[in-house]
């Protein structure tokens, strides 16, 4: 432990005295914590079984200059059901509690364009989900993928050392690495396995297309390698999302594909469609040597159609039905709820460029080659007539393709700024999810 936290004060040391001598001379621009997330509740029946879960979900970022961040997410998510609610007659009062889970404390440092150095408790990059789509009020469908525990054991989260940034870039495409090493630990809050691993993806910017690939070592108890493979698609001709993944380990393997689709497009004397989102989902999967470690044990197949309706970009209206079929029982799984995105900076900043306190993207931060961020909804377009809105944009499909100087890539779970990135947060008294400004006259930052 001790020699975590004698890293974790080197890399706050660099950053800031980095920071000293490359903001004042560049830009003055300020740094401004905030406290960002989502909260929402969902009333789910599953099979019969009626289960309540509040959640509400915040970060806490704080930047140290222009290179150091440290950022850290707690999830609280209450269960609530009914007496005897797996058994009847379903009638009783609704018992239960809420969890808390420290889901990631780290340390990033952005050591140059290629590399981000990430220190602390990190979210496992493996495949499309654990990182990118598990918060409440980025997720199309609430519930999670069958095969996402797949590659996340034990906790969804590494304690130790992890590597990402960008290889390679040009005007057609980016090559993105991660490379981390996770030490077991039993600590409160702190919990997790022995793991190694990677992932490896290429983002093709003008068909908008990423295809990608995750490797994990499993290195405590029965050591197994876990291997997942991923496509995800935005089109820039309509606001269609469509996302795959295929997941393979000692316990099974399976696949989902998931297909979303904003009616932002309807006519105009049917304006209310055009808060409208259209979710499906097939899935299945195959259990290999008994299954479990958070997989069924059975084969599994389900599909999932949903509604959801954005009064604004950081508030909606969620549902959702899915049919499950599995030797061991089928079952209606029905979820209805909502979900709110908030982001609250820690104190005032200046909307005016020269300020003390003027919140902007760093000039450091521009430029090929730039580093992918951790974690952040960071959605960056030249234009303001996107077919995408900005509740419904992939936030790891940055659209770099339109926006040659700002070459951002990865965020982790979306939530916003990132270890450079700390940012346009002025004006966030309106719409959490969307605060717009332009920078240099030519950018538009959505957060």
């Amino acid at each position: 432990m001790k020699l975590w936290q004698m890293a974790g004060c080197v890399l706050l040391g660099i950053g800031s005295m980095h920071a000293q001598s490359v903001d004042t001379t560049s830009n003055g621009a300020g740094y401004v914590p905030v406290i960002s997330g989502g909260m929402g509740y969902v009333h789910n029946v599953n099979g019969g079984v009626t289960t309540l879960e509040p959640q509400i979900n915040p970060i806490l970022l704080v930047p140290f200059g222009s290179h150091v961040l440290l950022e850290s997410r707690t999830d609280f998510t209450g269960f609530f059901q009914r007496s005897n609610g797996t058994s009847g007659p379903f009638t009783g009062p609704f018992k239960g509690k809420v969890f808390k889970t420290v889901e990631f404390a780290q340390v990033d440092w952005l050591a140059d364009t290629h590399v981000i150095v990430s220190v602390g408790k990190y979210l496992l990059p493996f495949g499309l989900y654990n990182e990118r789509l598990l918060p409440i009020w980025i997720r199309n469908l609430q519930d999670s993928p069958i095969n996402a525990a797949i590659g996340t054991r034990t906790s969804g989260a590494g304690d130790g050392l992890m590597l990402r940034g960008v290889a390679s870039e040009n005007s057609s495409y980016s090559i993105q690495y991660t490379a981390y090493f996770s030490a077991r630990s039993n600590i409160n809050q702190l919990q997790a396995a022995r793991t190694a691993g990677g992932d490896v993806s290429v983002y093709l910017k003008k068909p908008r297309v990423e295809i990608g690939t995750s490797y994990q070592r499993f290195l405590q108890g029965n050591q197994i390698n876990s291997v997942a493979t991923y496509l995800s698609w935005q089109s820039s001709r309509q606001p269609l999302d469509v996302k795959f993944e295929y997941d393979h380990s000692h316990n099974g393997h399976g696949f989902w594909l998931e297909s979303a689709y904003l009616l932002s497009q309807t006519p105009r004397d049917l304006g209310l469609l055009k808060h409208l989102q259209l979710v499906g989902r097939v899935q299945q999967f195959s259990p290999l040597n008994g299954g479990g470690n958070g997989v069924p044990r059975a084969s599994t197949q389900r599909f999932d159609a949903g509604l959801n309706y954005y009064v604004r970009d950081d508030l909606r209206f969620v549902s959702s039905y899915g049919r499950q079929f599995s030797s061991l029982g089928n079952a209606n799984i029905w979820n209805v709820g909502f979900t709110y995105r908030f982001m609250i900076p820690l104190w005032p900043c200046s909307a005016q460029p020269g300020d003390a306190n003027f919140c902007q993207v760093p000039a450091q931060c521009a430029g090929s080659g730039r580093a992918r961020l951790p974690e952040k909804l960071l959605t960056l377009s030249c234009s303001a007539h996107d077919s995408f809105p900005a509740h419904h944009r992939d936030d790891y499909h940055a659209h770099a393709h339109a926006c040659p100087s700002f070459k951002t890539r990865r965020t982790a779970s979306a939530e916003i700024s990132g270890p450079v990135n700390y940012v346009a947060i002025c004006n966030s008294s309106r719409r959490s999810n969307s605060v717009r400004r332009s920078f240099d006259k030519a950018m538009e930052l959505t957060l």
